[in-house]
C-alpha cells in the first residue's frame, strides 16, 4: 500500500469493500485489519460489507453507453450500490476481498465487478472512458494452500479481474 502518496496535500482516500456474505469471517477480518493499517498511516479509509446492500449485477440497460450523456463512466441504475460506486470512482484506491466458492469469487463480488467496470468500457474500441485513476487490491480467501492457488487459480484469476483495468490504476 502506498501510504506516503498524497494528492494536493490530502491523504489517499481508500474504499474497502468486503464481498463475502460472512461479515466476520476470513475476508472480513483481513479487510478490517487493512483498514486499521491504512488509518494508522493517516489515510482516510471507509469499510463496507457489500452483502448488507440490496443490489444486482449489470442489467444491460446501456444507459452508461448513451452518446452525449452528462456523466460517462457511471452506472445509472439506482439501488443501494449506486452511491458506493460513486465513492469508489472518486477514491484513490479500492481494496476488496472475496472468498472463493466453487472455484470463483462470490456471486456478490461478480455483481459488484460488473457494475463497477462495465460503464467504464468503451464499446467503440474497448478502452477505458474513465478519466480518473483508482488502484485496486484484491484479497482472496479460500481453504487451500498458496501453492495450490498458484497452480490451479492464479492465471484464471488474472483474466477474471482484468475488467478492473478500466479504472486505469494498478491491479494487485
Amino acid at each position: 500500500m502506498r501510504s506516503d502518496r498524497k494528492i494536493g496535500g490530502m491523504n489517499l482516500k481508500t474504499i474497502i469493500a468486503n464481498a463475502s456474505p460472512r461479515r466476520n469471517w476470513n475476508a472480513a477480518q483481513l479487510l478490517k485489519e487493512v483498514q486499521k493499517g491504512a488509518e494508522s498511516k493517516g489515510q482516510e479509509a471507509e469499510y463496507m460489507d457489500l452483502y448488507d446492500l440490496s443490489f444486482s449485477g449489470c442489467r444491460s440497460c446501456l444507459a452508461c453507453k448513451r452518446k452525449g450523456i452528462a456523466e460517462p463512466c457511471k452506472c445509472y441504475w439506482k439501488d443501494e450500490l449506486a452511491p458506493v460506486l460513486e465513492k469508489i470512482l472518486a477514491s484513490d484506491r479500492l481494496i476488496t476481498g472475496t472468498p472463493i466458492y466453487y472455484s470463483e469469487p462470490s456471486g456478490g463480488f461478480r455483481c459488484f465487478l460488473e457494475r463497477l467496470t462495465f460503464p467504464a468500457m468503451s464499446y467503440n474500441d474497448y478502452t477505458s472512458v474513465f478519466k480518473g485513476h483508482v488502484d485496486v487490491d484484491v484479497f482472496l480467501t479460500m481453504n487451500a494452500p498458496l501453492d495450490y492457488y498458484k497452480k490451479a487459480y492464479e492465471s484464471n484469476f488474472k483474466e477474471y479481474f482484468a475488467p478492473l483495468r478500466f479504472l486505469d490504476g494498478k491491479i494487485k
